[in-house]
């Protein structure tokens, strides 16, 4: 393989040995001894590896069992979703090593072939429904040429399409075309494009170290050498943290001549530079991940928005607002301040329409995909990283479901999802995951009062619990107040999404999962008494669930008179065919609405002739 940077195959990328691994515009996190080994088998795709060449490459004089490269594969082919007995990737050679079975696309290092942009900015695959987004951020860029500094927020949760959104930018900008796909000009031939992503492992003690891989990048493009002028004019303290850009003896000489900085100056030395080089030629700055930023790089955000002087500079910052409400984050309270004062703009990203996500099935999918985008959409209700899992589903399993099968489809969570869903889970305290857990079973949409009969605290604490997680916008959105006829008064909620819902109520045992449904029931009965026949549905869900057939013979019975009920008034221009069939309906309606989730699961969609 040519000298590379980076590497395809597939969807997915990899960004040199550390990584990061990306999946569309979704980064998957692994551990750096997993990263090593995919590369050493990337290096060598087609080839057998052996176990003592992994040895010799990744764990370098290290004594090391058989169980770290087992370790490794395992987490990749998780990662991956690539099945060891019929694989698409990594295959197992008996007794020798692994082979890289997929084709593999090498990536030329920007250092040999990139005039002045980084040529690995490319649109993200199938972009759909964020083109008013992308326009405003065109809008953003085109005030940045006119002089006008502009520092713009994009938030959102994980996986909503932050990053995929940026790289669409990036790439229209490195190409000189506008939002229209047109080439108004030479902006591209004259434009800094640096790019920096802050990780868990960065943190506030190297709160500046994506800003110097950013600057890093640019120094080594062919134009680089303006840059490195700026840096040795105005920033000598940042330069001397980028020796793979000057010479072992300038780099020498430099450290020498250089006191110790201080972090005043280094960020009055690189809001400097970042001025000096706009005034050459454009500048566009993205930093991703600022949940995971220090107070230095507010510091940095905050005066380049602050400074009156005219500047062609477009910074982006993209950020998870949950993690900052988490971890109490003072990017929370910077950032408010800066877009109530007209410094800054914020461009929260939600979830895709049904329209949006149609058109990202019918790219990926030929032939009969429109039939079932809307199943897909159902299922997942716009939430971009869901939808992507479940589109990665039907790829893998080499088949498109028939209409029999969307059933099937709507009631399946994909592994891949599941284990997304279950990593955020367990960032939870305990307290909170029983809550969600007990919430779980008492339905999409639940009563603090329901919840306490299953727990084992106060109702004051169950609702403490809730509304911490509402505040930091997990899981559960905030519905209101249930009162009941006993006079109970208590908060509602409701899962922000189904799937969070089935994976909490998969989490509870069997046993538990009856004797919850049976202690709900009873309060719910309770707190309803004599008028318990308005929620006869529910009702009757729970003590079935609960096992207690009889109560919930006596309530399925008085749900189908409700139905009756309501439908006996208003109808009389109807048949009577049209009546029943409205009357069954309802009836179903309600009994859907109050059921649990189902157990099937994607193993019941079929599999057969591969898309291809």
């Amino acid at each position: 393989m040519p000298a590379t940077e980076a590497v395809r195959f597939g969807r997915y990328r990899i960004a040199g040995p550390h990584g990061p691994l990306r999946r569309n515009t979704q980064a998957i996190p692994l551990q750096p001894k997993a990263l090593a080994v995919l590369w050493e088998l990337l290096l060598h795709a087609g080839e057998v590896v052996s176990k003592e060449e992994l040895f010799a490459a990744v764990w370098p004089k290290t004594v090391v069992t058989e169980g770290a490269i087992t370790a490794c594969l395992r987490d990749l082919r998780h990662a991956l979703g690539d099945d060891p007995k019929v694989p698409h990737y990594i295959a197992t050679v008996h007794r020798i090593g692994y082979r890289f079975i997929a084709e593999v696309t090498a990536i030329p290092s920007v250092a040999n072939s990139v005039p002045q942009s980084d040529s690995a900015w490319q649109a993200t695959a199938f972009f759909v429904g964020r083109q008013a987004e992308l326009e405003r951020l065109h809008g953003a860029f085109a005030k940045a040429l006119c002089g006008q500094r502009q520092l713009v927020f994009i938030t959102g949760e994980a996986g909503i399409g932050k990053t995929g959104l940026v790289e669409t930018l990036l790439a229209q900008l490195q190409q000189g075309r506008d939002i229209a796909g047109r080439n108004p000009g030479s902006i591209a031939a004259s434009l800094w494009l640096a790019h920096g992503q802050y990780n868990e492992h960065h943190g506030p003690h190297e709160a500046y170290m994506p800003v110097l891989e950013a600057l890093g990048r640019l120094c080594r493009q062919s134009d680089g050498e303006k840059l490195v002028a700026l840096l040795r004019r105005y920033a000598p303290t940042w330069l001397v943290q980028l020796p793979s850009v000057l010479s072992d003896a300038e780099h020498i000489a430099l450290r020498r001549k250089m006191p110790g900085s201080t972090r005043e100056t280094m960020l009055r030395e690189i809001v400097e530079v970042f001025e000096a080089a706009a005034a050459e030629q454009p500048l566009v700055l993205v930093l991703e991940d600022l949940h995971w930023s220090g107070i230095p790089t507010l510091d940095l955000l905050t005066m380049l928005a602050r400074r009156r002087q005219a500047a062609r500079l477009l910074v982006i910052a993209t950020f998870r607002p949950v993690d900052l409400i988490v971890a109490n984050h003072p990017l929370k309270s910077a950032k408010q301040e800066l877009v109530a004062r007209g410094a800054a703009s914020e461009m929260p990203l939600g979830y895709l329409t049904a329209q949006a996500v149609q058109a990202y099935i019918e790219q990926r999918f030929a032939g009969r995909a429109r039939e079932f985008a809307a199943a897909v959409y159902r299922r997942t209700e716009g939430n971009p990283l869901f939808m992507v899992q479940v589109a990665d589903y039907l790829e893998t399993a080499h088949a498109l479901p028939t209409p029999l099968e969307m059933s099937a489809l709507e009631a399946a969570i994909p592994s891949g999802l599941r284990d997304l869903i279950e990593a955020q889970l367990t960032r939870l305290g305990k307290e909170e995951q029983t809550c969600l857990e007990v919430a779980s079973i008492a339905g999409v949409e639940f009563a603090v009062a329901s919840v306490t009969a299953g727990l084992p605290t106060s109702a004051d604490a169950a609702e403490t619990v809730c509304e911490e997680l509402v505040r930091r916008e997990q899981f559960i959105d905030a519905r209101g107040l249930a009162e009941w006829p006993d006079g109970t008064v208590s908060g509602r909620y409701g899962f922000r999404h189904a799937l969070y819902r089935e994976v909490l109520y998969k989490r509870v045992s069997a046993a538990r999962r009856v004797r919850l449904h049976s202690q709900i029931a009873e309060r719910l009965a309770a707190g309803y008494a004599q008028r318990s026949g308005e929620i006869a549905a529910e009702l009757a869900m729970h003590f079935e669930q609960g096992g207690d057939l009889k109560q919930a013979m006596r309530y399925r019975k008085q749900a189908a008179r409700n139905a009756l009920s309501r439908n006996a008034h208003g109808g009389s221009n109807r048949s009577p065919e049209q009546r029943v069939r409205s009357i069954t309906n309802a009836h179903r309606h309600e009994q859907r609405a109050a059921e649990p989730p189902q157990p099937a699961g994607l193993s019941h969609v079929s599999t057969r002739k591969s898309l291809r």
